[in-house]
């Protein structure tokens, strides 16, 4: 509903009675030419000039809506671009809805992903993350394992975290064990820890 800019959409309903276009972050227009066209630099270079909270939020929403229409090889810049995002405000201590939207985005391109493709976006992801960025992906990687019944304790709020099968969470655990004796020997990997 949210993609086809349908009034049944709840979020939506409001813009058709605001007669407020600068309330109007970017026409449905831009978006697609956004989530089609742009290349990894231009997609950084536009959000850091969406700066304000419910803007970047809403950003966010637009580019989940636009998940199932996106290539593999779109899906995989936005995700990678997104994981940044959230590294940028992890550093920053900026927590704020976009924050929480953010995974949400990166929930509903891996779902349309697909499996296979989805495990191996996460592996090139942990690959070259930084200490912050791999803290990230942890935080997400144990959404999965929570959803799996692989640990008890649950670390966030998103519900359905079944976007890679089960027997791959042994690979990418194997590559997260290398990534972390590679970033032990750079940094103090607990550093990260106090920001999930």
């Amino acid at each position: 509903l949210r993609r086809k800019q349908k009034i049944a959409c709840p979020e939506r309903f409001p813009i058709y009675f605001n007669l407020l276009l600068d309330e109007i972050i970017l026409p449905n227009r831009k978006i697609k030419d956004i989530v089609n066209n742009y290349n990894k630099e231009e997609l950084r270079d536009l959000f850091s000039q969406i700066t304000d909270d419910n803007k970047l939020c809403e950003f966010v929403k637009e580019l989940a809506a636009y998940a199932p229409d996106m290539s593999e090889q779109r899906s995989s810049i936005f995700l990678e671009i997104l994981f940044e995002i959230q590294t940028k405000m992890t550093k920053q201590e900026t927590f704020n809805f976009a924050s929480y939207e953010c995974p949400k985005c990166c929930l509903s391109i891996c779902k349309s992903m697909g499996a296979e493709q989805t495990k191996k976006e996460l592996i090139a992801l942990i690959k070259k993350s930084d200490l912050h960025m791999f803290s990230i992906l942890m935080g997400f990687i144990l959404e999965i394992e929570c959803f799996y019944g692989r640990i008890r304790v649950r670390v966030g709020s998103l519900s359905n975290y079944s976007i890679i099968e089960k027997n791959h969470l042994e690979e990418i655990e194997g590559i997260i064990k290398q990534k972390l004796e590679s970033l032990a020997n750079e940094s103090n990997p607990l550093d990260a820890c106090a920001k999930w």
